[in-house]
């Protein structure tokens, strides 16, 4: 979400490319009862995750889900994972 107040916008790009801009307030207030769901074990999220990867293994855990659509969550481990 942008800050409070005025967001300046390339405007000569958006035209040229013909781009257009959507706002969306899709997660307002959202978090918050996600975190607490998570802390207190109501949702389980490790039967989320469909992928580990090792930290060299980035560029492929990124192509993950564009190339496998069976793929929710992937996890890039960092140390002994």
């Amino acid at each position: 979400m942008a800050p409070e107040g005025s967001v300046t916008l390339p405007l000569e790009q958006l035209q040229r490319r013909e781009l257009t801009v959507t706002g969306s307030f899709r997660y307002a207030r959202c978090f918050p009862e996600a975190i607490e769901l998570a802390a207190t074990g109501r949702v389980a999220l490790e039967p989320l995750i469909t992928a580990r990867y090792r930290l060299t293994e980035v560029a492929s855990a990124l192509r993950a889900r564009r190339d496998d659509p069976t793929q929710l969550k992937g996890v890039v481990m960092v140390g002994g994972g």
